[in-house]
């Protein structure tokens, strides 16, 4: 018997040929099968190399190092130029029959300096053929498809449907929305030559050249659920977030400024890498940009707070804290809170508040700081946080900026400083009080300890309505002391013989 375990010229029986075969032909299905979802996957992004071929062999260096699985390039790569195919190869990236359509290794999007597909030429010939064929029916073959990698759906598009003329077809628009909602990947991905939102160069003849075309484009990836566009055309790298969909421009790959965009894709999120450099193959340092998707929902920035600026105020004056510049890039802000962090407490009219007050307290020679803290939430959860300073400064005893509101009950109660009632108070604060050290020491005392009742008065109704009745009395004792005095002395006999005659009639 042979080592092989069979007799001399024995061959398997029959019965199990179809087994085998079978076997085989599985095994090289599975060789060939597309990344099953939820596979870790990387990609690159390249655009508008068109005959730099040297730029092109630094930045396939560069990709090399970071092990992707294929390339993206949005546009510009001009066929015409045959060459830059082998400098593709030789680093292992190819499109040809030996890899399934949605495994091709290159996926190059039709730029305005790329001739429209002939028939004829070699983007038809070498590369458009191996695309897969899911567009809709009018467009030309290999420009306009759809595929699936791992955990991502990507979305090609031709802008260029009508060259020389830019933009989107109504019928391409209806595909695009079409795919992206069939598709059930949590990331998807639109990629095309031209941004919506071009920044540094290209504006106003972009896809924004057609305002309306454009925002329906727009829509349909905030509507379908698409986290990114993928583009190029303007030779500079950049990041637009609109709407909860991000605009990756991926610049230029040229002599003297090489771009380049490395995504890494987990289950989770995916985490995409900005480089660039005037020429030089990038490293970790000349990472400009990183932005970070989320599974399955759009994008959410953080808001940005702002406290306002810092405030030099005098004692017993009411403060306005100032939120009103804080902002949000995409879903808006949901609450504002004011927190104090440091100096003598005072209490805020409404912590919610975007600019909510508070009466500045009475302090010593040197003044004091306070600190307050502004945290703002957008409708996403997420928070921002920002401080601004108060400095409260004393404004010494004679000076009648002191106790500019230490009528400031008053003014809570009549809601104004100039209401005719809060005027006489403050008549008789400068004429009485301030002339002599008890009147002053009394209202840097009333001014401390009424503080936080002033504010409490303000934004209660019940309270306005009590000092309301209680001022009155104290109001026309200001304006008329001697008729007051009168009337005080009066009131008092009254009382003192009304007490008496009730005594004389016990006895």
């Amino acid at each position: 018997m042979s080592k092989s375990g069979f007799k001399g010229d024995e061959i398997l029986p029959l019965k199990r040929w179809p087994t085998i075969l079978a076997t085989v032909l599985f095994l090289l299905l599975l060789s060939s099968w597309p990344v099953h979802a939820g596979q870790d996957i990387s990609f690159a992004v390249i655009s508008d190399h068109r005959s730099y071929l040297q730029a092109l062999e630094t930045v396939l260096k560069f990709i090399d190092s970071q092990n992707v699985d294929f390339i993206l390039v949005p546009g510009d790569f001009d066929p015409i130029e045959q060459a830059y195919s082998n400098y593709y190869s030789i680093h292992g990236y190819a499109v040809g029959p030996e890899h399934q359509p949605e495994r091709q290794e290159i996926y190059y999007v039709l730029g305005n300096h790329d001739n429209p597909p002939s028939g004829e030429d070699f983007f038809h010939n070498d590369i458009a053929l191996y695309y897969p064929n899911n567009g809709p029916g009018l467009a030309p073959m290999g420009t306009v498809f759809s595929f699936d990698w791992g955990d991502c759906h990507f979305t090609v598009t031709n802008q260029y449907w009508n060259y020389p003329t830019g933009g989107y077809t109504e019928e391409q628009l209806e595909w695009i929305e079409q795919d992206l909602a069939a598709s059930s990947q949590p990331y998807k991905f639109v990629i095309g030559h031209e941004p919506a939102f071009p920044q540094h160069s290209h504006v106003g003849d972009s896809l924004d050249a057609d305002p309306s075309m454009r925002d329906a484009f727009w829509q349909i990836l905030v509507e379908e659920g698409a986290q990114a566009y993928f583009c190029s055309h303007t030779h500079f790298l950049s990041v637009v977030l609109r709407d909860g969909v991000y605009q990756l421009d991926a610049g230029e790959t040229q002599d003297d400024h090489i771009c380049v965009m490395i995504a890494e894709v987990n289950p989770n999120t995916v985490t995409i890498h900005s480089y660039e450099t005037e020429g030089s193959m990038p490293t970790a340092g000349d990472e400009i940009d990183t932005v970070v998707l989320q599974s399955g929902s759009h994008n959410n920035d953080p808001p940005t707070a702002d406290a306002g600026p810092d405030q030099t105020v005098y004692e017993g004056v009411i403060v306005t804290l100032d939120g009103s510049s804080s902002s949000d890039p995409d879903d808006g802000i949901a609450s504002y809170l004011w927190e104090q962090t440091d100096g003598t407490s005072v209490v805020l009219s409404d912590p919610s508040e975007v600019e909510p007050t508070f009466t500045a307290p009475y302090v010593g020679p040197d003044g004091e700081s306070l600190t307050f803290q502004l945290t703002v939430t957008d409708t996403g959860g997420l928070q921002s946080t920002d401080t601004c300073t108060v400095h409260v400064t004393d404004t010494g005893e004679n000076d009648h900026v002191t106790i500019m509101v230490s009528c400031f009950i008053a003014t809570a109660g009549y809601g104004s400083w100039m209401a005719e009632q809060v005027v006489a108070l403050k008549k008789f604060r400068d004429t009485v009080l301030l002339k002599n050290p008890v009147g002053r020491a009394f209202i840097k005392f009333s001014g401390t300890a009424s503080s936080p009742l002033a504010s409490y008065t303000r934004s209660h109704e019940i309270s306005r309505t009590v000092t309301g009745l209680v001022l009155p009395p104290i109001v026309l004792g200001v304006n008329y002391p001697k008729a007051s005095v009168f009337i005080f002395l009066s009131s008092v006999s009254a009382i003192t013989l009304t007490l008496r005659a009730r005594r004389s009639n016990r006895f």
